[in-house]
């Protein structure tokens, strides 16, 4: 388990944009995000291998969990774990007492699961998967 990727989740992807590049020496990348939303990638300057990420959120701030609910603020940087067998992980969460939140495939990088823990604080879990297999 490696806590190894940071997201910021924005509604406002041009200004962070603009915000990321000009203060940390770092280019981001636009790549086509899930849900037809943006993403870049940031990738810090003199090296071709991304540091982290920024998604674009519903500008109505609208998008739910399966719990029926947002959980997301207007912007926050969001973290993952990265764990070897997300279904395994997630199980042992659940028993655990903690409530999957969501889940879903981002293509050609993995699984992702977002949990809330038993003392209410929302975790991303993500397996790795040259191709991504679909979580029932």
């Amino acid at each position: 388990m490696n806590f190894d990727w940071q997201e910021l989740h924005t509604q406002y992807f041009d200004t962070s944009v603009a915000f990321y590049t000009a203060h940390f020496n770092c280019t981001i990348r636009e790549v086509r995000g899930r849900n037809g939303k943006r993403y870049g990638l940031i990738i810090p300057h003199g090296s071709v291998k991304p540091m982290a990420g920024i998604f674009e959120t519903a500008t109505n701030c609208q998008e739910t969990a399966k719990d029926g609910q947002f959980h997301m603020p207007i912007s926050a940087w969001v973290g993952y774990v990265t764990v070897d067998n997300i279904d395994q992980s997630v199980e042992q969460a659940l028993a655990d007492g903690a409530i999957e939140l969501a889940a879903f495939e981002i293509p050609y990088i993995g699984s992702v699961s977002v949990l809330k823990d038993p003392a209410g604080q929302e975790i991303n879990l993500i397996e790795y998967k040259a191709t991504g297999s679909s979580r029932k």
